[in-house]
């Protein structure tokens, strides 16, 4: 028997299972990175998160602002910078509202 050549279209689809065969393989190794990629994105934030706390406190001691409790336990228990700065910004404004009243 003699075999025929490949005509194009059959050349096509073997070049387009290769290609689909290496999409699957780059998409497989890309979610792998992402997910240490995320992890690594998670650890960053928290030590954001922590340097941004500490500098409330910081701060709060260098100006001589008392931290009521509340205020210092949502600050602690908070994981995102949006809740840290509502703590913050309440504090500031209850502060300013007591120094507009005397």
């Amino acid at each position: 028997m003699i075999r025929k050549p490949l005509t194009d279209n059959q050349k096509l689809r073997k070049k387009l299972a290769k290609a689909k065969k290496t999409i699957t393989l780059l998409q497989k190794q890309l979610a792998e990175k992402d997910c240490n990629y995320t992890a690594i994105q998670q650890a960053e934030y928290q030590k954001i998160l922590k340097l941004v706390k500490n500098n409330i406190w910081k701060n709060c001691a260098e100006l001589g602002i008392n931290i009521p409790p509340s205020v210092k336990e949502n600050i602690k228990k908070a994981t995102t910078l949006e809740a840290v700065m509502r703590e913050r910004n309440k504090l500031i404004q209850s502060k300013l509202m007591k120094t507009a009243r005397n």
